[in-house]
């Protein structure tokens, strides 16, 4: 509902029966809630992030990243193709951190996805550390 004046200053309300759909996605790691991760020098493995997208419709996608210190072992950009709106997925980076890698370096991966009216963004943040949890 709108409502307004005229130029006379006789005011007045109008109504639409337009429906507005909300479109945005959610790009996030997806087995952590914090926004690093502590990896060993010379281990090698997958970064895993999950996006949704409500746009109310199927959508084509696409992935761009930064790759500081080449560490990840895939071409930017990524495509994904005809994703309901709704519907969840996954997205596997794989990586290799050389060993010779100085203790405490930090790796900023910044990922986005865009596509049709959507676009969102992810800062990981990746940090070299002997003391790292292995799996």
């Amino acid at each position: 509902m709108v409502y307004g004046e005229t130029q006379k200053g006789n005011p007045f309300t109008r109504t639409s029966q337009a429906i507005i759909t909300p479109s945005y996605g959610i790009l996030q790691a997806s087995r952590s809630v914090i926004k690093y991760r502590m990896i060993r020098p010379g281990s090698s493995g997958h970064f895993h992030f999950k996006f949704q997208h409500f746009s109310g419709k199927t959508t084509d996608f696409q992935l761009t990243f930064t790759n500081p210190g080449n560490i990840i072992k895939a071409t930017s950009p990524l495509r994904i193709s005809r994703l309901e709106s709704r519907r969840r997925k996954i997205i596997r980076l794989p990586y290799s951190v050389p060993t010779n890698v100085r203790e405490g370096t930090e790796y900023r991966i910044s990922l986005v996805v865009e596509g049709g009216k959507v676009k969102s963004t992810y800062v990981h943040t990746i940090i070299i550390t002997r003391f790292a949890p292995t799996r």
